[in-house]
């Protein structure tokens, strides 16, 4: 998958990672016995516990924000566009 998401990030994507995101990733699909951040190398991001609240990086010509707050359920519930707009912008750096 991260072989799939990288050239689209450089190529000008823009990825928002949210919580342990890649930590998830790697430990379903994989059998490492110690999970580690399948998406590091993107987000910068290489412990949980060590995260900063928000992080704005530049992968290539894109972006990749990181924020440690699980936002995925309070998006997912939100009843209106809008809502989940602001739900994004109000945690993106600017």
């Amino acid at each position: 998958m991260i072989g799939i998401i990288t050239p689209w990030v450089n190529a000008g994507g823009r990825l928002i990672v949210t919580a342990a995101a890649g930590l998830a990733w790697a430990s379903r699909a994989t059998s490492i016995p110690t999970p580690n951040f399948s998406l590091s190398a993107l987000t910068g991001v290489t412990t949980f516990s060590g995260a900063p609240a928000i992080l704005l990086r530049t992968v290539g010509s894109g972006k990749v924000y990181y924020i440690k707050d699980n936002i995925g359920l309070a998006y997912f519930n939100a009843s209106t566009a809008t809502d989940r707009a602001n739900l994004i912008s109000g945690s993106l750096p600017q």
